[in-house]
């Protein structure tokens, strides 16, 4: 298949090039800056913002799949990030008139049907109170999609907590709910399954919630990126002192 990747330089999508690339694919990466991925076989670099109608479209040209995981993570009122970029990819495909697909993981299965069940109330209200904004915002990217569906064929992926630890394989899948599971994923286990997922075409105008089944070991954590995205929201919430301050691009976007 001929693939493009909008967040290829993060976790996820560094994953999802990867298996692209294993598999036989052509691969194009819109990437801000062409000197952060080094260029190899059947790997075209596009220099350009996701949200950027030119450069998205001429990354979307001749896809069979469009897969996108942008990740925000500055909880801030009017976060608009993750649905421009969901207008951006929908705009683009429409006006190129194909058939591609778009494949796109959103901040994982938060407000989902489920979710609390699978984690402790205190954890859910407390992840509730720090990406609350970031949530919401990837909900409005879904109903962006969902506006479409009479012609756009899309696939949602939503997992809980991602992190960095060898794969297990073993996930649980569900339409509009988070499974059942352990509330963890492995970056290289959600890569596959996107990867697999366009490949086979499965789940067509759906939106799925994933879910480990099988305990991950080893997993790298990094403490300092929520500890800052609490102090940030107590800052706003509790304290009244106003937004964080960065913008929605450079260092407060994560491609995941």
């Amino acid at each position: 298949m001929n693939v493009t990747i909008l967040g290829v330089t993060g976790q996820t999508g560094s994953k999802v090039l990867n298996q692209a690339l294993l598999r036989g694919h052509s691969v194009t990466a819109l990437v801000r800056g062409t000197g952060r991925l080094p260029a190899t076989d059947r790997l075209r670099i596009i220099d350009g913002s996701a949200t950027d109608p030119h450069a998205v479209e001429e990354a979307v040209r001749g896809a069979d799949v469009v897969i996108v995981t942008v990740n925000a993570m500055v909880n801030k009122p009017g976060l608009s990030f993750h649905r421009d970029v969901a207008k951006t990819v929908v705009t683009a495909i429409k006006k190129l008139n194909t058939s591609t697909r778009l494949l796109m993981q959103t901040s994982a299965s938060h407000g989902l049907v489920g979710f609390e069940e699978h984690t402790s109330r205190f954890m859910a209200r407390i992840m509730a109170f720090t990406i609350d904004h970031v949530v919401a915002d990837h909900r409005a990217a879904e109903r962006v999609l969902r506006a479409e569906r009479e012609w756009l064929h899309f696939t949602v992926l939503c997992p809980p907590v991602i992190v960095d630890a060898p794969p297990v394989g073993g996930l649980n899948i569900a339409e509009e709910k988070l499974p059942p599971g352990n509330f963890t994923v492995t970056y290289e286990d959600m890569g596959k399954l996107i990867i697999d997922t366009a490949e086979s075409g499965d789940y067509d105008r759906k939106v799925m919630g994933v879910n480990g089944s099988v305990k991950v070991k080893n997993a790298k954590h990094n403490p300092a990126q929520p500890l800052r995205m609490l102090w940030e929201n107590v800052r706003m919430k509790v304290l009244h002192l106003g937004a964080p301050s960065r913008q929605s691009s450079g260092q407060s976007v994560l491609n995941r």
